[in-house]
């Protein structure tokens, strides 16, 4: 799955439609999880909980993945406690993309390719709070990732696609600050044991990231 450079693929290009659409399927999602967990929550005065927004930027394995290794990420997660419970239930999902062209020349001329790297996650765990109570909230989290990874490659019109699927270990940590019912803050997170295989090509779908993050807490 790794690529060398002259047939390899680079820098990520969102387009304003691909934006507005993942910002969208993002708020429909958060707002699902507010009226599924907080309304319960709230009125028996038992649970607190968080709904965020993640953007930043996901960063793959070098050696598999470049020059699509530096994807744009979008994500929505919730976490949830009970009034005894020791830490929160974390539950959420993100995508990642980037798109790359390159010219690939030999001595029968040149062509233009078009690659494309994509993720999408679905991800449970616990996140453990510190200091609550206070405006600046830190946290470390840890849990289980089910991942799958795609790369499409298209020249004239014409793509062949690869992907696989698999499930590996996050661990991470972060911030958030509390305005009132409002989160600002940002998210650290490392996956690791995601272990994929792309037609006869084994690698792996690990990744660093940082996130911004943007959301509502009770």
């Amino acid at each position: 799955m790794s690529v060398k450079r002259g047939s390899s693929f680079k820098t990520m290009l969102f387009g304003k439609a691909r934006i507005i659409k993942m910002i969208k399927t993002a708020s429909v999602i958060a707002l699902f999880l507010i009226l599924a967990i907080h309304p319960s929550a709230y009125a028996q005065g038992k649970s607190t909980g968080d709904v965020n927004v993640l953007l930043g930027q996901r960063n793959m394995d070098e050696d598999d993945w470049k020059p699509v290794h530096e994807q744009r990420l979008l994500g929505v997660e919730a976490d949830f406690k009970g009034k005894s419970w020791p830490v929160n239930i974390l539950i959420g999902f993100s995508g990642s993309k980037k798109d790359e062209n390159i010219i690939v020349s030999n001595s029968l001329g040149s062509a233009n390719i078009k690659l494309e790297g994509t993720t999408s996650e679905l991800y449970i765990g616990a996140r453990k709070y510190f200091l609550p109570g206070t405006s600046m909230t830190p946290y470390l989290n840890a849990g289980v990732s089910f991942i799958k990874a795609k790369i499409t490659g298209s020249i004239g019109g014409l793509g062949v696609s690869g992907d696989d699927s698999s499930a590996g270990l996050f661990f991470g940590g972060g911030a958030t600050y509390r305005f009132g019912s409002l989160n600002v803050g940002f998210d650290l997170r490392l996956l690791t044991g995601a272990d994929i295989k792309i037609g006869a090509t084994s690698g792996t779908a690990d990744y660093s990231q940082f996130a911004l993050v943007l959301g509502y807490g009770w």
